[in-house]
């Protein structure tokens, strides 16, 4: 389940079989909804929206990179990229 940490979300998608741990800031999350939502639980629920696209995108951007340490970051940028979201992917719980 996606998840809060200060001003960004976790969250990890399964790709081809690897788990993969993301991250998109509330700014982007912000800026791709046009709104302009502060408190955490707003900031989940445009999330949620989203998540499709946030998750296709993450997808698309892990297979361009060499095998990600760490976190795979989505910025806005990226979901600007991306006009079309694809047809849903696999998420996971992100890690506690």
């Amino acid at each position: 389940m996606p998840r809060w940490s200060h001003d960004r979300i976790l969250f990890d998608i399964e790709d081809r079989g690897v788990l993969v741990h993301c991250a998109i800031s509330k700014a982007a999350i912000q800026d791709s909804s046009e709104k302009r939502l502060n408190l955490p639980e707003q900031i989940l629920r445009q999330f949620m929206d989203i998540r499709d696209h946030v998750t296709a995108v993450a997808i698309r951007k892990s297979r361009k990179m060499a095998p990600a340490q760490g976190l795979l970051c989505v910025w806005s940028s990226d979901l600007d990229d991306d006009p079309a979201p694809a047809a849903p992917a696999v998420s996971r719980a992100a890690a506690g």
